[in-house]
């Protein structure tokens, strides 16, 4: 294994079902040198590729570490199996989560594609399931953005108390708010009050097609549209990296390592079926 598979391998831990245009946007390498490490991680059996499409992106091949892949992780960083599996999105809950949720995540990672486009390869990203956030890049600067997404299923008024909790801890650098569409971003701007960092909203498919420099995003006060780029040079350099609240998230129960690895094979052959 090289050093760019590895690095591959470490990014689909923290970033799993990437596409490799993402892949690559968010590590810092070519489309090339990405499809080159993801098929021949592919070819030994260590990261498998789903196809997935939605009304916002189209059809696309999304990477997974398979069981052996996330062994062989573990053993390169000289760590157990359980350890890679708390500190990362890659147990089996996490999958089931994730492919549940894959429009949605797509769509978050769309734009954090874009984000490491327009700023740079990005430091850190983070899922989370009960915080009020639905992720949080690390910029290549250090500086932090919170991504909040509001779903054509989520009531507004559960949005509404979604944004007050992210009052209860530190805040990042910047929220980059998404609605499924614009009668829910005009509701979310007109919340008074309901951001504790500079926000800048969009229409998710708009922020989407608009990529890195077209203008998609907006200010709560409305004011001209401008790029996700244009945005990114106002996220403020005192933000936190947040991290999720382990007490807020059932714990998972301790398993043996050949128990962990049974379980994402199971995984891993339901996505075949």
């Amino acid at each position: 294994m090289n050093g760019l598979q590895l690095r591959v391998m470490k990014r689909l831990a923290a970033m799993p079902l990437l596409d490799r245009i993402e892949l690559a946007a968010v590590s810092g390498v070519s489309v090339r040198a990405a499809y080159d490490a993801c098929s021949a991680l592919d070819g030994a059996g260590l990261a498998i590729a789903i196809s997935h499409a939605s009304p916002t992106i189209p059809s696309t091949k999304r990477l997974l570490l398979t069981a052996d892949g996330l062994c062989r992780l573990a053993h390169e960083q000289d760590v157990p199996l359980e350890e890679l599996l708390r500190t990362h999105p890659v147990s089996a809950q996490w999958r089931r989560i994730l492919l549940e949720r894959l429009d949605a995540a797509a769509v978050v990672y769309r734009i954090t594609a874009s984000v490491a486009i327009a700023s740079g390869p990005v430091r850190g990203f983070r899922w989370f399931r009960a915080s009020p956030l639905d992720a949080a890049v690390l910029l290549a600067d250090g500086r932090t953005a919170g991504v909040v997404r509001q779903g054509p299923t989520l009531g507004r008024t559960t949005f509404a108390k979604r944004l007050l909790r992210l009052d209860d801890a530190e805040p990042p650098g910047a929220l980059l708010v998404l609605a499924s569409d614009a009668s829910r971003l005009e509701h979310a701007r007109m919340l008074p009050g309901r951001f504790p960092a500079p926000a800048f909203l969009a229409v998710e498919s708009h922020a989407v097609r608009a990529g890195a420099y077209r203008p998609a995003w907006r200010t709560p006060d409305g004011a001209q549209a401008m790029s996700l780029q244009a945005a990114l040079g106002r996220v403020s350099s005192e933000g936190a990296f947040p991290a999720e609240d382990r007490l807020s998230v059932q714990r998972r129960p301790k398993t043996s390592r050949s128990m962990d690895r049974r379980r994402m094979r199971r995984t891993i052959c339901c996505l075949h079926a």
